[in-house]
């Protein structure tokens, strides 16, 4: 799968968020993929609007998630019948549900 739009969703809450979504974000504009931002992630990384979940969900080709496990199942449980591969990026000490930690994501 060769993703052309990312959504990009963060637990707003931790500490050194705004810094790794916006690496995230120019890591995707490296390489001329589109970034999304869901409302309360737009706020944090200074970008002056985002999507709500649902409509992140049905713009975006795959979602990624920094946070830990809870915020990954609750994005699953507001995207309800909508489907996406979800790339969780561990922002805490433990993630069983992330793929790689703020640290390796690259």
């Amino acid at each position: 799968m060769h993703a052309k739009t990312i959504g990009l969703i963060a637990h707003t809450g931790k500490p050194g968020i705004a810094e790794l979504i916006s690496a995230i974000a120019k890591e995707f504009d490296r390489f001329s993929i589109s970034t999304l931002f869901e409302k309360e992630t737009a706020e944090i990384a200074g970008k002056k609007s985002g999507l709500s979940m649902a409509e992140l969900g049905a713009a975006a080709d795959l979602l990624v998630v920094a946070g830990g496990d809870g915020t990954i199942l609750h994005v699953i449980g507001q995207l309800g019948e909508i489907i996406k591969p979800i790339f969780g990026i561990n922002v805490g000490s433990l993630g069983f549900l992330t793929c790689a930690s703020s640290l390796t994501y690259r």
